[in-house]
């Protein structure tokens, strides 16, 4: 009887321990895999944001880069006008002098003074016609300039809406997984609890075969 008993009571503790050893495996695999599946979202999270990131950077210099090439045409174009108007002078006012010094004495004076008229005009004119261009220059360019920017942003909020909507259902996910693996860690807990009160009904049982057994052999 005494190693019945003690037999019984051994395959009692060790089916106990291993219950035991059971559910502390079972809680361990499934907070690694609720801290695996965490991490993972996380970084796959912050890959995406360095990415938008970078390509943002990389559309701003490119627009920046694309206006500065814009203002140095524009300059350069400026400036050959400036050369043009330039030469252009030039070859008048030298036409002009070989009119004058063809043309008599008493023709000086209104030639001098047509010179001097044909300059205003000239440079009045070509100021005229560079402000036009260069007004219409700056409007193209401010236009397309305001373009961009609501492209980029329009892109932007997209983008954007896109991250926070894909966060939401990652999160939504988690928060599934989570409660799933609470009911069962819960599950767990009652079997256990309704395990152990087993084991102490039958302990008891065990104590009243042996205070049974006790009394007979008194």
């Amino acid at each position: 009887i005494e190693e019945e008993r003690e037999l019984h009571r051994r395959k009692s503790r060790d089916d106990f321990d291993r219950f035991t050893a059971q559910v502390q495996e079972e809680r361990g695999k499934c907070a690694a895999d609720l801290l695996a599946e965490r991490r993972k979202h996380e970084q796959a999270l912050l890959q995406y944001v360095q990415t938008f990131e970078e390509q943002l950077r990389g559309a701003a210099a490119a627009e920046h880069a694309r206006v500065e090439s814009t203002v140095q045409e524009a300059a350069e174009v400026a400036a050959q006008r400036d050369e043009q108007y330039a030469r252009d002078l030039a070859q008048l006012r030298a036409q002009c002098q070989e009119e004058a010094a063809a043309e008599s004495l008493r023709h000086a004076e209104r030639a001098r003074e047509e010179i001097q008229c044909r300059e205003r005009f000239l440079r009045q004119e070509f100021t005229t016609e560079r402000d036009s261009q260069l007004s219409v220059l700056v409007e193209r360019m401010s236009q397309e300039h305001v373009e961009q920017q609501r492209v980029v942003q329009e892109e932007s909020a997209e983008e954007a809406r896109q991250v926070r909507a894909s966060a939401s259902e990652r999160a939504e996910c988690l928060a599934r997984r989570l409660e799933a693996a609470t009911s069962e860690a819960a599950a767990l807990y009652q079997s256990r609890l309704a395990l152990e009160g087993a084991v102490e009904q039958l302990r008891g049982a065990q104590e009243d075969r042996e205070a049974q057994i006790a009394e007979l052999q008194g």
